[in-house]
């Protein structure tokens, strides 16, 4: 091989290298959007069907302290409205 030949497959895996870091980054960045995205989405089905969940992403209690005293209608429409304003921010 020649001097030529061996500079240029230095420069080819040092781009490949920086690629694969890049893409590592931004698929870990994506990752951490979405998980919180998708647990906060099961979080509201589990409270719309009656379940309570240790260490929510979704603070239910906020939720109810801004609102003020909800009925139970009102209460499946919250989750409704919550699902949707996730689902269209995923």
């Amino acid at each position: 091989m020649c001097p030529l030949g061996l500079e240029e497959l230095r420069a080819v895996v040092r781009y490949e290298l920086t690629n694969l870091n890049l893409l590592i980054v931004g698929t870990r960045t994506n990752q951490i959007l979405l998980d919180n995205a998708q647990r906060k989405l099961c979080e509201i089905d589990l409270f719309s069907k009656g379940f309570a969940v240790a260490n929510p992403v979704f603070d239910l209690y906020e939720k109810l302290s801004v609102k003020g005293n909800l009925m139970d209608n009102k209460l499946n429409r919250l989750a409704d409205n919550e699902r949707n304003t996730l689902q269209y921010y995923i």
